[in-house]
Order: C-alpha cells, then sequence, then structure tokens
C-alpha cells in the first residue's frame, strides 16, 4: 500500500505540480482510504518525500539498463553514461523531482530531507559509473570527476533545454571535456 501510494502522489505532482498537489486525488488514484494514507504518510512531507523516493527507484531500475551494457573502451562507456544521464534528465522522473525541490526549498525541514534522498539516491548509481571508469584504468579520483563533471553538464543541458535545444555538437563537446579528464 506505501508503494501505490508513493506511485499515486509521483503521478499526481507528474500531473498537475508540486503547487497543485493534493492529498485527496493521491488517495483515490491509490484506491486506499484516508486513514490508510494518513497510517503511511501522516504527513503531507513524508508523502512529498515518498513521491521523491519513487522518482529515484524508477531511475535506479532505468540506469540498470545502461550499467548492464558491455563497454570495450573509454568513448564506449562514456556514451552508455551520456544514454544513462540523458534519459534521467531528458524525463518527468528529473522534472518531478525538481518541481518539488524548488518548491520544497521555502521549507528548511523538507528541503533538507530532499537534498539527503537525492544524495544517497543517486550515489549508487554514480559510484558504480565511477567504477566501470576505474575497470578501464581510469583513476578513481578522475573517474568521479568525470561522473560529476558528466552529471553537471547534463543537468544544465535539462535546464538549457527549456529554451534552446540542446544539439549533438554540443554532446559532442561534453564527451571530449569528460574523455579529456583522463
Amino acid at each position: 500500500m506505501r508503494a501505490r501510494l508513493a506511485r499515486a502522489a509521483y503521478e499526481e505532482i507528474a500531473e498537475k505540480g508540486h503547487s497543485e498537489f493534493r492529498t485527496a486525488p493521491v488517495v483515490e488514484r491509490a484506491g486506499v482510504s484516508k486513514g490508510a494514507m494518513q497510517h503511511y504518510f501522516p504527513t503531507k512531507d513524508l508523502l512529498t518525500l515518498a513521491a521523491v523516493e519513487y522518482s529515484f527507484s524508477l531511475s535506479a531500475a532505468a540506469s540498470e539498463h545502461w550499467l548492464a551494457q558491455p563497454a570495450a573502451d573509454d568513448e564506449n562507456l562514456v556514451t552508455l553514461l551520456f544514454e544513462d544521464l540523458g534519459s534521467y534528465f531528458g524525463d518527468n522522473r528529473f522534472w518531478v523531482t525538481l518541481d518539488i525541490t524548488i518548491h520544497a526549498s521555502k521549507s528548511g525541514h523538507l528541503a533538507a530531507a530532499i537534498r539527503q534522498r537525492i544524495t544517497e539516491a543517486r550515489r549508487a548509481t554514480y559510484s558504480r559509473w565511477a567504477d566501470r571508469l576505474v575497470a578501464l584504468g581510469w583513476s578513481a579520483e578522475k573517474a568521479e570527476l568525470a561522473v560529476t563533471t558528466a552529471v553537471a553538464l547534463h543537468a544544465g543541458g535539462a535546464i538549457r533545454s527549456l529554451w534552446a535545444e540542446v544539439d549533438e555538437a554540443l554532446k559532442q563537446a561534453w564527451k571530449s571535456i569528460i574523455l579529456d579528464l583522463r
């Protein structure tokens, strides 16, 4: 039931935005009573955090596809990393979490909890990408820097996509930046 409520909260925020987020439609969408929702999530903030966690569970599952792909060299592995990051930062999973984060920044408690969850949720995936670079001969420090830089470039590209397309030439420049870190 907790998972159904988290998914329903995520879907409501994806459809209406966090500013219009209400618990009654979540209860209806999940097919549970208001009492059941309050048992699992006594506050709206806790339900919001569950939506963030649900978003990251979707992201982790999607990343598994890219992490499982073989890579014979640096360029191939960076291409897979970029596919993974592009699928995340171009998807509702990123935009819903960003929407929640922006609105939560007005609440110190919720903002801190979201920051913690975001850090925890993506750390494992990013560490696995860094480990794959290390397996190809990168130093651990350079591999971590490469993944962190790739994430920052894609996050910035997602925001940039609000007013301009992120074209292939720009993506190729990003790959060159990452490969030059070695």
